[in-house]
């Protein structure tokens, strides 16, 4: 395993070292403990904002599978999101399977942006990606044995901060069957006080949906990690969940 491939699988190791000890910093306590989201009345929605939060960062970074994305393929990416029909509408059948951590081998900028980030060249950048399908059941949200029965996706990206720490950019939330014009529009009408960065959500879900589009007919290749050496928590804390692959992903021009 080249030296890329190692740095992925380490960056989701050390978040989730990061999460366990500073997860409070987000809001919550944010501990890989469950799976649901309950839905709480309307006095407790800032409960909710908190919950969702929880579930959109840990989810990934814990028990997601492990992607990888090279350069060459970032700037694939990145032409598509410049040239994408916002017409398209989110498909279950694009998930694989429920949840995903995404580490690109270089950073994805947001032009457009409220708080720039002066380590990027244009304004914020992200060096990870996550998604979380969800379905309702039973007055909660949880995420299906079965991607197909995915009613929502979480999406959300990630900036990392030095060599082990990262900040969390957003988590957005897209329907399965919604446009992604109707998906950034009802987040433009929405009346969202905690979200720091409205004017990135367009590049974000951007992004996500040339990602998903893109994957489709991607190739990829997945490596089965082998473990010797344990990966230590830190202490008091739950263990570490070590991915048992990591998948290359190699993306082409659409023609």
């Amino acid at each position: 395993m080249d030296d890329d491939l190692r740095r992925a699988v380490a960056t989701m190791l050390d978040w989730q070292r990061y999460l366990l000890i500073e997860g409070q910093k987000f809001g919550r306590e944010l501990l890989p403990e469950g799976s649901g989201l309950e839905l709480p009345p309307e006095s407790r929605e800032l409960e909710v904002y908190y919950e969702t939060q929880r579930l959109a960062f840990t989810s990934p970074i814990f028990f997601g599978r492990l992607l990888y994305v090279a350069s060459a393929s970032c700037d694939v990416l990145q032409d598509t999101v410049d040239s994408l029909d916002h017409d398209v509408a989110l498909e279950a059948s694009w998930f694989r399977f429920s949840v995903g951590f995404v580490y690109f081998q270089r950073e994805l900028e947001l032009p457009l942006l409220v708080t720039p980030n002066p380590q990027a060249k244009r304004g914020l950048a992200f060096r990870a990606s996550g998604w979380t399908c969800l379905k309702l059941q039973d007055g909660h949200y949880v995420m299906p044995q079965d991607p197909l029965e995915t009613e929502v996706v979480m999406w959300t990206s990630m900036m990392q901060q030095g060599h082990s720490a990262f900040f969390p950019l957003s988590f957005l939330s897209w329907t399965v069957g919604q446009s992604l014009h109707d998906c950034i529009a009802a987040k433009d009408a929405a009346d969202e006080p905690w979200n720091r960065y409205r004017d990135s959500i367009r590049h974000e879900l951007g992004y996500a949906a040339a990602f998903l589009l893109l994957s489709q007919s991607a190739e990829q290749q997945r490596l089965t990690l082998d473990w010797e050496v344990a990966a230590v928590a830190p202490q008091g804390k739950p263990p570490l969940r070590r991915p048992d692959s990591i998948t290359t992903i190699v993306f082409r021009h659409p023609h």
